[in-house]
């Protein structure tokens, strides 16, 4: 079976073999767990190397808490918070699989140049889409015909596919409220997976 290919050619951990373990690493001031910890780039790369030895296949950088009522980050900030780490893995662990956790188009291609492996987004690709285009979307994966092509994609799974990257597609709302939840839930994420395959992407690259 075909699996997930880094755009750098670096050797990913199959999917589908067994559950991958990812290590987290939070280069932000109000995460659950590491806020503030990670924040100097070469003690979260000494950290990276903790969390390889023991036992994480994917290591996940993230400048944004996605924790419930955490402060929006903008995009500069957040490049100028996961850039400086990820190059400082690069520079201990050439050979690591390597996320980054942003919902960000313009974040996600700047990770990428400096050395990260995968997209992690926690928004499945939907962020960046208005509200119309988005119920658009909706509309269109639970209608069972085919989707329109004045449908455009998002600005992140056009990245997803310039750069050759796979992709995990997580669920999140701004405004988390649902009238039928896992409905709405499997709907969001076909979304993603619609989007994903307008702009080009390969299904094993998700």
């Amino acid at each position: 079976m075909r699996t997930w290919e880094s755009p750098h050619g670096r050797k990913l951990p199959p999917v589908g073999q067994r559950t991958l373990i990812m290590g987290v690493l939070n280069a932000t001031p109000d995460s659950f767990s590491d806020g503030g910890v990670n924040l100097d780039p070469e003690q979260a790369a000494e950290h990276a190397e903790q969390l390889l030895a023991d036992g994480a296949d994917i290591l996940d950088v993230g400048g944004e808490s996605t924790r419930p009522g955490a402060e929006p980050v903008e995009a500069g900030e957040e490049r100028d918070r996961v850039l400086p780490v990820i190059e400082a893995i690069r520079r201990r662990r050439p050979d690591a699989p390597l996320s980054i956790d942003t919902y960000k188009a313009d974040v996600a291609g700047a990770a990428i140049k400096h050395g990260a492996d995968l997209i992690n987004d926690v928004r499945g690709f939907t962020y960046g889409l208005d509200p119309e285009s988005l119920n658009a979307w909706r509309r269109a994966v639970t209608s069972g015909e085919a989707i329109s092509a004045e449908l455009s994609p998002s600005p992140m799974a056009r990245v997803a596919a310039e750069t050759g990257c796979p992709a995990i597609l997580m669920h999140n709302r701004t405004t988390p409220e649902y009238s039928d939840f896992w409905s709405e839930f499997l709907t969001d994420i076909n979304v993603g997976l619609a989007l994903a395959r307008r702009a080009g992407v390969l299904d094993h690259q998700l």
